[in-house]
């Protein structure tokens, strides 16, 4: 009987002290209550409530055993430079972006880390960061002129910079040339960053 589970897993929820085991007691005695007076759950409130109870299964807690062991292999970097792209750009998942970026302890379920960093944005950023620059290290490069530089790099335009780090972690477009740069123009004791859609090569003199 769906009450009798109900009430089962809020007995294993108890044993657990953390916030969240916490959290998921309130949200079972509110299950608990609507099957109360309706005698029945809604369809949505049926499949959060079997999700819950896989997870707290002996098959469940298996699977996520499994599957911290995999992210900290195999996603934990990844997972750390979408988290900071969404952090700058946007306020979705941003919970879940705060505790990645901030905790090395955390792991996300593997529902949110599909949802962070396999939809189509998130994957274009990840192609972006890891491409090879088209730059080098100690490479001159030149400002763009034309008017899509940003604004507070428009006084730099035309601007011969040397590439200092061509290989950031920090990026704040899924747009294709959008990997950073530190650069150091010509003329200027400090470093920007600039996307590299905003800089092209030194053109070489002809003899």
């Amino acid at each position: 009987m769906m009450k009798n589970r109900i009430e089962k897993l809020i007995d294993q929820k108890r044993l657990q002290e953390d916030d969240k085991s916490q959290r998921d007691i309130t949200f079972l005695r509110s299950l608990s209550a609507s099957y109360d007076k309706w005698g029945a759950l809604t369809d949505k409130q049926r499949v959060a409530f079997e999700r819950m109870e896989h997870l707290n299964s002996h098959a469940g807690l298996e699977e996520a055993q499994q599957w911290a062991e995999e992210y900290k292999k195999q996603h934990a970097d990844t997972a750390k430079l979408v988290a900071l792209y969404y952090l700058n750009t946007s306020h979705f998942f941003r919970d879940t972006c705060l505790k990645i970026a901030s905790n090395q302890n955390y792991i996300p379920t593997k529902r949110q880390y599909s949802a962070l960093c396999e939809n189509k944005f998130a994957k274009k950023v990840i192609k972006e960061l890891r491409r090879t620059p088209a730059f080098a290290t100690g490479e001159l490069v030149k400002m763009r002129e034309g008017n899509s530089v940003p604004l507070q790099l428009c006084p730099l335009r035309g601007r011969i910079c040397v590439v200092i780090e061509n290989s950031l972690d920090s990026i704040k477009s899924y747009a294709k040339g959008s990997k950073e740069y530190k650069l150091l123009p010509f003329g200027s004791a400090n470093t920007i960053v600039c996307q590299e859609r905003h800089i092209k090569a030194m053109r070489k003199r002809a003899k």
